[in-house]
């Protein structure tokens, strides 16, 4: 543990042993100080703790969901889909209606935590949202029909009540966003 610091103190340039000693003006300072706090500065949604806690939350929003959720809240979840499949037909941006689908399964929940950590993580909760442009979507058109399809499985699995089906079809989305999203950023 103490090498792998060390050696990261060193690629930094770090010249101290440690920083424990010196005055909390110069750490700030300090060249360690600058690329630690830049190593912190990615946007939220491609931090590997933010993606791990956002699909903890979610895949259990999807299953409690699928239990407790009300009649008025699973046509909710409905009307989410229908407005992200209009934007999709008409080439509109889908970024905003792929969030309020997600924050409506957290409501589903009838737990207020779980919108309220969705909501934490902000707007790069759709990790697509970063490459955005305006108010056109960006995505390949399969890549909309791919998300839409495992949305629409998701739905399913919460109406009928199946809490393990609405975790997996939440795990499965959730993963292959994450590798839709990092073949997009490679062709970018």
């Amino acid at each position: 543990m103490a090498s792998a610091f060390s050696s990261w103190r060193r690629k930094a340039g770090c010249r101290a042993a440690s920083a424990a000693w010196m005055p909390a003006a110069f750490r700030r300072s300090s060249k360690c100080w600058k690329s630690a706090r830049r190593s912190r500065s990615r946007p939220r949604a491609s931090r590997p703790s933010d993606r791990r806690r956002r699909s903890r939350i979610e895949i259990e929003a999807a299953g409690l969901a699928a239990i407790r959720s009300s009649p008025a809240q699973q046509e909710l979840i409905f009307e989410c889909l229908e407005t992200i499949k209009r934007q999709i037909a008409a080439g509109a941006a889908t970024v905003e209606s792929d969030r309020a689908f997600h924050l409506a399964i957290a409501d589903a929940t009838n737990n207020p935590r779980f919108r309220e950590l969705l909501e934490a993580i902000g707007k790069q909760m759709i990790p697509r949202s970063l490459l955005q442009e305006g108010d056109v979507d960006i995505s390949p058109a399969e890549y909309l029909t791919q998300i839409q399809n495992e949305h629409a499985h998701i739905a399913r699995a919460i109406t009928d009540g199946d809490d393990s089906a609405a975790r997996d079809a939440m795990r499965m989305h959730l993963k292959g966003s994450q590798q839709r999203y990092r073949s997009l950023i490679r062709r970018a």
